[in-house]
């Protein structure tokens, strides 16, 4: 029987699920630099978030506290994010949420609708299956695909350029847990990453504090689905074109003193639905630079257009009338022409966005 039969007519008061962030004021930057970090974010869940001492022991990271108003904000206010139901096959529906792989230390608060869905669903589809990593299986893939074998150094991976990038700024990237003896033994886009990881915790946000740790700690005993493993996440990044790999490196080290206003601004436009920023994110630097688009179709469109058939399947399924299935995806995959709303329209299915101040029946 669906789950949505047999559901409570009464949720425990004072009962918060974590969701996220909304304050206004931060504006965002329409540069070039901005799209690598903000998709990084959006995208590494499982790297963002592996501990780098699986790997070498590096430095913590300090953290920025960021202001009362924005934190309190993100924490204690329901989320309204990206949130679409799909319907029109001869199976189950879709409750779509565009995820953000980071949040406030305290967690994210979902709206009234979200909570709903969660509840309402009888099983899940998150782009990974956390509840199946294993961590020597985690330190293993690491260890073969991000350091560089000997007797190559990072330096032999990367332009003179991004060399002295790194050269100037060898200072504060020692502070941040990547010392030159460190990093020289790891491939440019795990170096980036890193950056990421070291730029959320100094935001003041945290890669354990999800939106998908929200959607995980109500699953309970209910099925889930990963469109993809941890080692096809990684695999994913270490196959990005060397020359993109460069940029990425370049790029997000030059913007490490913008990184963190950028991290909470997108935590700020997930949380209040700002698709527009969230759409302009998702094909930024395209038009100024043509070789990115490459980089937006491995990360972004691949992807999507893998994940659709397995999506599919659950819409189209006659055994599964009447159930509804919760899919938590990074919010960057919903959006443009190659995302996954416009897949699915163009598939011929009903795409519907949900209000978040009212429930789901």
């Amino acid at each position: 029987m669906p789950r949505n039969e047999e559901r409570s007519e009464k949720r425990s008061e004072g009962s918060s699920t974590p969701v996220g962030a909304g304050s206004q004021g931060f504006r965002w930057h329409r540069s070039l630099r901005t799209s690598f970090a903000g998709i990084l974010i959006s995208l590494c869940l499982t790297s963002c978030a592996t501990d780098p001492n699986a790997i070498l022991s590096r430095a913590s990271a300090p953290t920025t506290t960021p202001t009362p108003s924005i934190t309190q904000t993100l924490a204690s206010q329901p989320a309204k994010p990206p949130f679409y139901r799909i319907e029109g096959g001869q199976g189950a529906s879709l409750l779509l949420l565009g995820t953000i792989h980071l949040g406030p230390q305290e967690g994210w608060m979902f709206s009234e609708a979200l909570k709903d869905g969660l509840e309402l669903a009888d099983s899940f589809v998150l782009e990974i299956d956390l509840s199946k990593i294993d961590e020597d299986a985690v330190a293993n893939s690491l260890a073969r695909l991000v350091i560089i074998e000997s007797p190559r150094t990072l330096e032999d991976l990367v332009s003179p350029e991004t060399a002295k990038v790194l050269a100037d700024n060898d200072a504060l990237l020692t502070r941040l847990g990547l010392p030159f003896n460190a990093r020289k033994r790891l491939k440019p886009w795990y170096i980036a990453v890193g950056l990421v990881e070291s730029t959320t915790k100094r935001s003041g946000l945290s890669a354990q504090a999800s939106a998908e740790s929200v959607i995980v700690s109500a699953i309970d005993s209910r099925p889930i689905l990963g469109l993809e493993t941890f080692e096809e996440q990684l695999a994913l990044l270490n196959e990005i074109n060397p020359r993109l790999q460069d940029m990425m490196l370049r790029d997000t080290v030059n913007r490490l003193d913008e990184a963190i206003e950028e991290t909470r601004a997108l935590a700020t436009a997930w949380h209040s639905g700002d698709e527009a920023y969230l759409e302009a994110l998702a094909r930024e630097g395209v038009d100024e630079m043509p070789e990115f688009k490459e980089f937006y179709e491995v990360i972004l469109g691949d992807r999507n257009r893998r994940w659709i058939p397995k999506l599919r399947s659950f819409l189209d399924d006659p055994t599964l009338r009447g159930e509804v299935v919760f899919v938590g995806v990074g919010a960057l995959h919903l959006l443009k022409e190659d995302g996954l709303l416009e897949l699915f329209r163009q598939a011929g299915y009903q795409v519907s966005a949900i209000e978040h101040d009212t429930g789901i029946e």
